[in-house]
């Protein structure tokens, strides 16, 4: 079996405003958990333990997909659920692309067996949130109107994702070029 997902890679640019951000929030007196700049990325579609005998099947299906390069803005750092918070990320604005891809991407895997996760919101995970605290919401109430960049999106990337002691680790498993936009 090998755990598997769809994502987008973002901007060198985004990559540093938002690793700015991190350093920031280490005052917090939150416990916070923080992904590695080099692991920033926004998912799709998480495939889970897929078994070996199927991804041929899945890169099959996934090559086939078709949909053009799109604009997108890193917006605001929050957290996924105020009253509960589990996440610290980067809310992405993308016109609502990142869910037509995703479905596009769900009505070619769903013939595999793969389920439809009805729940999408294109993002940016940034930390994980161990325990929360009332400095947090300031931080983030005071930089709530920034901005960390934008990009084009021009890929997507099948990927592997291995747990170790240290976090997860990505390894690309394929690449898919986007259409260009003819304007």
């Amino acid at each position: 079996m090998v755990r598997l997902f769809v994502a987008l890679e973002i901007s060198d640019e985004i990559i540093a405003n938002l690793t700015q951000i991190q350093s920031e929030l280490i005052s917090s007196k939150a416990s916070l958990r923080f992904i590695e700049p080099e692991s920033f990325h926004i998912t799709i579609k998480f495939l889970g333990e897929v078994e070996k005998g199927k991804i041929p099947r899945v890169i099959a299906a996934l090559k086939k997909i078709q949909f053009s390069t799109f604009s997108l803005t890193a917006s605001q750092v929050t957290v996924d659920d105020f009253d509960d918070p589990h996440w610290v990320w980067c809310t992405i604005d993308d016109d609502g692309n990142g869910k037509g891809l995703k479905k596009i991407i769900d009505d070619a895997l769903t013939p595999l067996g793969i389920p439809v996760e009805e729940r999408f919101t294109p993002h940016i995970s940034l930390a994980r949130v161990n325990s929360t605290s009332s400095s947090l919401f300031k931080q983030l109430d005071k930089i709530k109107d920034t901005s960390y960049g934008s990009c084009v999106i021009k890929k997507v990337k099948l990927k592997e994702s291995l747990l170790t002691l240290h976090g997860p680790f990505y390894e690309d498993f394929l690449e898919i070029n986007l259409m260009q936009k003819i304007e």
